[in-house]
């Protein structure tokens, strides 16, 4: 039991990292500028990439296999918690604001994080094929 929480400890330690950069009230983060792109849009992405991608090796070394169903069950609750930090962002937290953006931001780097995780599971697959 104890080696299976192990494999949770990275998901859920970037969990508490995103959550805890995105209520901190706006005056309190750096102002980034980027003439490219919004930084912040970059940030979304890769924080919710890292997040899905994270869960979802937990999630599949602590079975040996991860189904459709607890595949889509975490893509739709890490949507969730993008979709609830932002609420929670527009009205409990100073300067951050609630902003659809951010909720499209974070839900293509779930996307993005599937996959990665889907591209990382198959090459993982065809080492193990290799090597038998």
């Amino acid at each position: 039991m104890a080696n299976n929480l192990k494999l949770h400890i990275p998901w859920v330690i970037w969990l508490c990292l995103v959550s805890f950069l995105s209520l901190t009230p706006g005056d309190k983060l750096p102002n980034i500028t980027f003439d490219l792109f919004r930084i912040d849009t970059a940030a979304h992405i890769l924080m919710y990439l890292f997040l899905v991608f994270l869960m979802l090796l937990g999630f599949f070394h602590q079975n040996n296999e991860l189904n459709r169903f607890w595949v889509v069950g975490i893509v739709v609750y890490v949507m969730l918690v993008g979709l609830l930090i932002e609420v929670a962002q527009g009205s409990m937290v100073s300067n951050r604001f609630f902003g659809w953006d951010d909720i499209v931001a974070n839900s293509v780097g779930t996307f993005i994080g599937l996959l990665c995780y889907a591209g990382y599971k198959k090459k993982e697959l065809n080492l193990v094929r290799f090597l038998q």
